[in-house]
């Protein structure tokens, strides 16, 4: 399911279980079957983490990816729930909040690294 809210480039995506996202996913793959994505760079920053229990645990982090030339970056707020099943995590739920209105110059990037090294992954909430 997928509607357009009055905001640019909007979009909600709810898609249940691995056969309704490969729906989506496997059809962009087997059109695109070269990946390009190691042309584009990801930073992850601020990464917090909660357990709950031994077998569940919830991230949050700002994202920061680029285009093909490295020039813009867009933001977004990402969060993942994990569950250990048989000794492997695994994702139950991804959601990426993202702001297309204010991409972030590429020069800006040595502010975003900075950032590293206030937080990656010590902070617990």
């Amino acid at each position: 399911m997928r509607f357009k809210v009055g905001a640019i480039r909007t979009a909600f995506d709810a898609s249940v279980g691995w056969d309704n996202i490969d729906k989506v996913v496997g059809s962009y793959i087997h059109e695109n079957p070269v990946p390009d994505s190691s042309l584009r760079r990801v930073e992850r920053k601020n990464i917090l983490y909660k357990f709950y229990g031994r077998n569940v645990a919830f991230l949050t982090w700002d994202q920061f990816n680029s285009d093909k030339g490295e020039n813009m970056y867009l933001h977004s707020k990402e969060t993942r729930v994990m569950e250990k099943i048989y000794g492997q995590w695994k994702i139950v739920q991804v959601a990426a909040f993202w702001d297309y209105v204010h991409p972030i110059s590429g020069d800006k990037l040595k502010d975003i690294q900075r950032m590293d090294d206030e937080s990656r992954g010590k902070g617990k909430l």
